[in-house]
């Protein structure tokens, strides 16, 4: 291009005003939506609300590129600066409390639909956002109510007869909740989602012919979907079908021949479901097929179950000897987990140090790097660590875990307290907080508390083994008319 075109061109587009440039930004916006370019339609819209971020419709814009590419904290915070601009915006009100709703901010949920409600009382969305935020409270009857007025309102939406089922199975009405989906499935183009509800129905209701005919049908419909085909084949191996578990795990494998993501799950479902004598062999034949990260995260596991030394072999003739690099950091991490897991202490402190210099936020490494700090005595090390990893990893269940650890440790008791409290708010399901947290209380022989946190635990999660199980050695520490009391209960 000649040189005087090319300051013409340069010329006219630093004269156009912010409008139009705004303008062309969400043109180009459009375009990109209209391809399935979500990362370049966030650029662009970006770009308009440089010249302009007073125009709601642009936050509006980002906030639905946000959610097409999954980056649910940028939708809410787009949709909700459109709200600031707009506040009686329908769509911004129904996104901002749905996704409230999904990360468990149920009051936030709640105070966006109140606000919905009044600006339109029958829009379906919000009033099925209103039912689920129910269903959470467990106001089963409100819940219920909404539900069947959606259905009478003729609302002809899977999540609505999802609703209704979900209600009756948490009033373990399980036959009828099966029956408000089955129809559902045979007219449904998301079959998936509903099949994935009657398999918690009946899993529940301890179907097991409910349950295998589902599984059957899910892998029918979702064929190349590893997860519960995965879960299918556990069922399997437990009921000791051992030959049809192996082949739905090959078949897996045979489907996705390339994905890392589908080898691991391949391989978990090996650690979990099968015997170690049988497990070790086949994880580590998978991790020959496989990237350095692969073989890192099979490590990982090798080691939650023990394993130090396999996964110490696998790992040390390919980083043992190498610097940290931008390449080998998770096999790094599971090696420095390896050396402690054989008892070289030393050497692993060395080698989470080494990645924790090149990337100081290693939130598997600060786990670790505080794990030894704590059982070394080091409190204040343990402490910088665990408070670091609690920061820049708040959903990691382990640095949770550990936090509480840490403060009791260093006997501050409010801190721990507060950690365990938190820990447990977060990670509501999780057997590994409740146990931690019962395990901090009874240390403390503060046996009420641990008796009332394993019973409330055992009560909201009927169908958890594990939950019976934690409530029954609670009772034993605190004495036999405790475990009495428990067998009555059927517990």
């Amino acid at each position: 291009m000649a040189p005087i075109v090319l300051a013409l061109l340069m010329t006219l587009a630093a004269c156009r005003s912010p409008s139009q440039k705004a303008n062309n930004a969400e043109m180009l916006y459009d375009q990109a939506v209209a391809a399935g370019d979500y990362r370049t339609a966030i650029r662009q819209i970006r770009l308009a609300i440089a010249q302009n971020d007073a125009e709601a419709r642009y936050w509006i814009k980002l906030g639905r590129a946000s959610l097409a590419a999954s980056a649910y904290p940028d939708a809410y915070s787009a949709y909700s600066q459109a709200l600031a601009l707009q506040p009686d915006n329908i769509e911004a009100l129904q996104t901002v409390a749905q996704i409230a709703l999904l990360s468990g901010n149920l009051q936030t949920a709640r105070q966006y639909v109140e606000t919905l409600q009044v600006l339109a009382p029958q829009d379906p969305r919000g009033r099925l956002i209103a039912g689920n935020i129910a269903l959470r409270q467990n106001h089963l009857d409100e819940a219920a109510g909404i539900a069947d007025g959606l259905i009478k309102d003729g609302v002809d939406a899977d999540e609505v007869y999802i609703l209704k089922a979900q209600v009756l199975d948490r009033q373990r009405r399980f036959a009828d909740a099966a029956a408000a989906l089955e129809p559902r499935v045979a007219a449904s183009q998301n079959k998936p989602a509903l099949l994935d509800q009657l398999l918690t129905i009946y899993r529940h209701e301890g179907n097991r012919e409910g349950t295998e005919s589902t599984y059957r049908r899910f892998i029918a419909v979702a064929p190349d979907d590893p997860v519960h085909a995965l879960q299918y084949a556990r069922l399997l191996w437990a009921d000791g079908r051992t030959d049809q578990a192996r082949k739905l795990a090959a078949d897996v494998l045979g489907r996705n021949p390339a994905s890392g993501d589908v080898k691991l799950k391949v391989a978990s479902f090996w650690a979990d479901a099968a015997p170690t004598a049988v497990a070790m062999p086949e994880m580590l034949r998978i991790a020959g097929t496989g990237s350095l990260t692969l073989k890192a995260a099979i490590a990982q596991r090798l080691v939650d179950m023990g394993q130090a030394q396999t996964a110490f072999t696998l790992l040390d003739p390919l980083v043992g000897k190498e610097d940290v690099d931008a390449g080998n950091v998770p096999a790094q991490v599971a090696y420095a987990y390896a050396l402690r897991g054989i008892g070289r202490l030393p050497a692993a402190r060395a080698r989470v140090d080494a990645v924790l210099d090149f990337d100081k936020t290693n939130a598997s490494g600060l786990r670790l790097r505080g794990e030894l700090a704590l059982a070394g005595g080091d409190l204040d090390q343990a402490l910088t660590d665990t408070q670091l990893l609690v920061s820049v990893a708040p959903d990691f269940e382990p640095g949770a875990i550990l936090l509480g650890r840490v403060y009791a440790a260093r006997g501050d008791r409010v801190l721990a307290d507060q950690s365990f409290a938190r820990a447990t708010a977060n990670f509501p399901d999780s057997i590994g907080v409740l146990q931690a947290n019962i395990d901090y209380l009874t240390g403390q022989k503060r046996m009420g508390q641990a008796l009332s946190l394993a019973a409330r635990f055992a009560t909201t999660h009927p169908d958890t083994r594990a939950a019976r199980a934690i409530l029954i050695a609670t009772c034993r520490k605190a004495g036999s008319a405790c475990i009495l009391a428990t067998k009555e209960k059927g517990a």
